[in-house]
């Protein structure tokens, strides 16, 4: 699982400043791929790291071939091609929640 930050942008009408993507599954034999992700609102202001983030919209992604056949393993990789696909502008990648600043 890849935390992502982004700049702050609206989609649907909902603020959104981080994306959390998971690989569902890679398929070796067709070179198949498919990402999940979460498009997040986290409070920069929030009173307490205990408050979770809002979840604002969940969906997968199939990756295209292009992007399959240059995968080399880093899901780093795979956020940035994602964030690249919605038109976000990545600010930082982490593993875990608590290493992205707000």
């Amino acid at each position: 699982m890849i935390h992502t930050k982004i700049e702050e942008v609206t989609v649907l009408g909902k603020k959104v400043n981080k994306v959390v993507t998971l690989v569902h599954n890679y398929d070796l034999s067709s070179d198949k791929c498919t990402i999940g992700f979460t498009l997040r609102y986290r409070d920069p202001l929030r009173e307490s790291p205990a408050i979770p983030d809002t979840i604002q919209i969940s969906d997968t992604w199939d990756l295209p071939s292009d992007v399959v056949g240059a995968w080399s393993g880093s899901n780093n990789f795979l956020a940035d091609k994602l964030c690249e696909h919605l038109g976000f502008t990545v600010v930082a990648h982490a593993a875990t929640d608590m290493e992205l600043e707000y």
